[in-house]
């Protein structure tokens, strides 16, 4: 009788605590940095792809979810805005508009990478505080920077 009670209070305790779907509310007002792509980090990952470190990125590209799945962010180069829902475990993003400047090195690559990478879904889930995004070939980690500490 103890035997199964305690089987019966471990499967609850391992029930409550594994991870709930991300919602688009567990999102909004949020900002998040990218880190790195396929663990790692944007700077080792420029020079993998041959690019030196005198093509800096214009900016470090970001994720910052508002109110009713609205989207903003940018690629390092040009910022872009759209819908975000989350559906499942995949986070869709959608109705992209994105500035045009002219971008030159690893920024314009990255910015590349990215827009393949957000015309899909990408399997989204949280570890601590990064929020990993995944697609059919790259994992990207995102780490929580919001706006306001």
């Amino acid at each position: 009788m103890i035997v199964r009670l305690t089987t019966v209070l471990l499967l609850l305790v391992t029930a409550a605590c594994a991870a709930a779907p991300l919602q688009i509310e567990d999102l909004q007002h949020h900002r998040w940095i990218l880190h790195s792509i396929d663990g790692v980090e944007l700077s080792a990952y420029a020079q993998e792809l041959g690019f030196e470190d005198d093509a800096p990125l214009v900016k470090v590209p970001d994720l910052d979810f508002g109110e009713q799945g609205f989207v903003s962010g940018n690629t390092g180069c040009n910022q872009f805005h759209g819908q975000a829902r989350v559906i499942d475990d995949s986070l869709i993003l959608s109705q992209l508009a994105t500035t045009a400047m002219a971008c030159v090195g690893f920024s314009a690559e990255l910015e590349l990478r990215l827009h393949l990478l957000y015309r899909n879904p990408l399997v989204i889930t949280r570890e601590g505080k990064a929020l990993i995004l995944r697609g059919a070939e790259n994992r990207l980690r995102y780490e929580l920077r919001d706006w306001v500490q």
